[in-house]
């Protein structure tokens, strides 16, 4: 189907960067959605984690709309990227 994890370890804040791509055949189907959001859910269950961080192509309006659902903004742009935060509720 595609795959998704993180771009390795927390950084300085001990926010961990989330990457994802689904297969053409599984597009517009939510699967990215309910993946994103589990994979977030899973992160925020770690202690030592304090937020998620992504970032997408500008153009890539289906992707904007998955970070959008699972609770991201926008923290940044530049001509090609807009990064991407949600920091953990204490």
């Amino acid at each position: 189907m595609g795959d998704i994890g993180f771009k390795g370890k927390p950084d300085i804040r001990q926010a961990v960067e989330i990457g994802y791509g689904l297969l053409p055949a599984y597009l517009n189907q939510g699967f990215a959605t309910e993946a994103v959001q589990a994979l977030i859910e899973w992160a925020f269950e770690q202690t030592e984690v304090t937020g998620v961080l992504a970032k997408t192509e500008s153009t890539n309006q289906a992707s904007i709309r998955v970070l959008e659902k699972a609770g991201l903004m926008q923290v940044g742009s530049d001509n090609q990227y807009i990064m991407w935060e949600r920091m953990k509720r204490v």
